[in-house]
């Protein structure tokens, strides 16, 4: 690699030195030498961190096939490319809806991501009469080995928890349910070092309210903000600072604009209203919320994610997954991507796969068609994947 001619007359360091100031859509597909360094080489990575480049990153989707198989893929937004991850570790069996009366209730796999590293913290499971947590301890995916691996067992396994993700890749879980609801496991919480695979202790929730959900802890300035929801009667909000290890309230003016999915970005707060399919950021300063788009295409969208100025949402019931784009001009751009084989149950972003081998065509071939069965010991990867305004 590093004997190829990456810009006529340059030698290959000087060369790399150029190419990791541009943007990446820029590399794309101009010359094989240009792929392999886009996918293969780490010093390229490296340097592009180094120099405060944005990260390549993809968008991670655990799928709900029709067959009623759970699967991740992962989509590449240079070569619009799905490929299928390997299966999770174990025979992992989630139930993602109630029966019953409470058939309409969803039961969330839930999932935090750090730069390199994909954590499936909990979810439900069938367990006679009442649901059980799915998992006794955390599901790690590796995204430059990938490969998945199982971490350190919980203290105690736990549906419907607060899950976030704390600097230096560690993960913040708390609240949830047991087998059966216990007040002493309503308010623990604990933090996951996914590095060195070990839990520590977290200073206690003050209160009950947040077990009664699945719902992601929002990370915003360095602090942890979550927000309880369905099962109460009067909402609450709290602050946790991983650093000095205390809880606060929240300010009145977050908690009330905060009424559906959230999502911490660029250091601000994005919320959306599921029924206008209005975005709104939160101005701290002012404590006051601005609506940034409006779209008929946000209307029941959920779990919301974001990295690099733009935001993504799963679309309820639908194979597709929704992208704000803030940074588009002269305003932001809604689009929407298909997904290959099922409906999105959870999504994350972060660092693209590795050993992933970068074919003739400036492409990724694919290994499987859109129409054949899929099997986890293979890749599954769409080039025509549809990439729409809505």
């Amino acid at each position: 690699m590093e004997n190829a001619e990456l810009v006529p007359g340059l030698p290959w360091h000087m060369a790399v030195q150029c190419l990791a100031r541009a943007p990446l859509t820029s590399l794309w597909g101009v010359c094989p030498a240009w792929q392999e360094l886009l996918y293969t080489s780490e010093f390229f990575q490296r340097l592009r961190s180094d120099l405060g480049m944005p990260a390549f990153q993809w968008l991670y989707a655990l799928l709900h096939t029709d067959e009623g198989v759970l699967c991740w893929s992962a989509y590449d937004p240079l070569a619009s490319t799905w490929h299928l991850l390997p299966p999770m570790p174990d025979d992992v069996e989630f139930q993602l809806s109630g029966s019953g009366c409470n058939r309409w209730r969803s039961h969330p796999v839930q999932c935090v991501s750090t730069p390199g590293k994909l954590v499936v913290v909990a979810g439900s499971k069938s367990g006679g009469r009442r649901l059980q947590p799915a998992l006794d301890r955390p599901l790690v995916f590796e995204a430059e080995e990938r490969r998945w691996r199982r971490g350190a067992p919980f203290r105690v396994p736990r549906r419907w928890c607060v899950c976030g993700g704390v600097e230096d890749n560690k993960v913040f879980v708390a609240s949830g349910c047991g087998v059966e609801w216990d007040v002493a496991v309503s308010k623990l919480a604990e933090i996951y070092d996914v590095d060195a695979d070990a839990w520590g202790p977290a200073e206690a929730v003050r209160s009950s309210k947040f077990s009664g959900e699945g719902m992601s802890a929002v990370a915003v300035a360095g602090k942890l903000h979550m927000v309880s929801g369905k099962g109460v009667m009067i909402r609450d909000g709290a602050v946790y600072d991983p650093a000095g290890g205390v809880w606060s309230k929240m300010s009145p003016s977050l908690l009330n604009g905060w009424t559906d999915p959230c999502v911490g970005m660029d250091e601000r707060f994005y919320a959306l209203e599921e029924s206008s399919g209005r975005l709104k950021a939160y101005n701290s300063l002012q404590e006051t919320w601005v609506t940034v788009v409006e779209s008929r295409g946000l209307q029941r969208v959920s779990q919301l994610v974001g990295s690099e100025g733009r935001i993504c949402g799963i679309i309820a019931g639908e194979m597709g997954i929704v992208v704000v784009d803030l940074a588009a001009k002269p305003v932001p751009r809604v689009l929407e991507v298909d997904t290959p084989m099922g409906c999105p149950v959870a999504i994350h972003v972060l660092r693209r796969m590795g050993h992933l081998q970068v074919g003739p065509g400036y492409r990724i071939p694919p290994t499987q068609s859109p129409q054949h069965t899929i099997t986890h010991n293979s890749d599954y990867n769409r080039g025509d994947v549809t990439l729409k305004d809505v």
